[in-house]
């Protein structure tokens, strides 16, 4: 995924400069302000490929937050299991499943 990415704003950048435009970095507020002003400098067919690779980045960024943020869910769960600690090992605590001998 982080490839994708990379490709992307890679190709968005080597759009640009074939056509004398140079930005350092694609993506985000800034980028998206200049874009909307030089988007209209550039011939039709350019500027909606370069929409396009525009429209796919966010969709690229969006499934790297969600594939790490599952990622911490699993490790934290992992964790959790093997730790004692967390929902794994507190839940027969809580359950009210004490032996009798422990008090």
């Amino acid at each position: 995924m982080r490839q994708e990415r990379s490709a992307h704003t890679h190709r968005i950048r080597s759009l640009l400069v074939l056509h004398n435009l140079r930005v350092r970095y694609v993506g985000g507020r800034i980028w998206t302000h200049w874009w909307a002003r030089q988007r209209e400098l550039l011939a039709p067919g350019l500027r909606a490929e370069i929409d396009c690779e525009c429209e796919r980045l966010p969709l690229v960024r969006q499934q790297i937050r969600l594939l790490e943020v599952q990622q911490e869910l699993s490790e934290r769960a992992a964790h959790g299991r093997w730790s004692g600690s967390g929902s794994g090992g507190a839940s027969f605590a809580t359950a009210g499943n004490w032996p009798a001998a422990w008090g």
